[in-house]
């Protein structure tokens, strides 16, 4: 099973941006980076429209990067 990229990955991903910023430029600096698509996933359900530290940046990641894998973790296939 694939799971989202961590949240210390993604913040390699982001490792220019300045603060703070809003979740579109968290999104852009992804896109340029080139980031996996996993993350792009995990950022776009990101809750704030603006970030004003990493701190902010790391509770929000960690929480819906849980939320994803939980979410992952009770799905059921068609065997189910």
């Amino acid at each position: 099973m694939v799971m989202a990229e961590t949240p210390r990955e993604i913040e390699g991903f982001l490792a220019q941006v300045m603060f703070p910023a809003s979740k579109e430029a968290l999104i852009n600096a992804l896109l340029v980076a080139e980031a996996p698509r996993r993350a792009m996933a995990l950022a776009e359900r990101l809750p704030r429209d603006r970030y004003t530290s990493w701190d902010q940046l790391r509770q929000d990641l960690d929480e819906v990067s849980r939320l994803q894998i939980a979410e992952v973790r009770a799905a059921h296939g068609y065997d189910d």
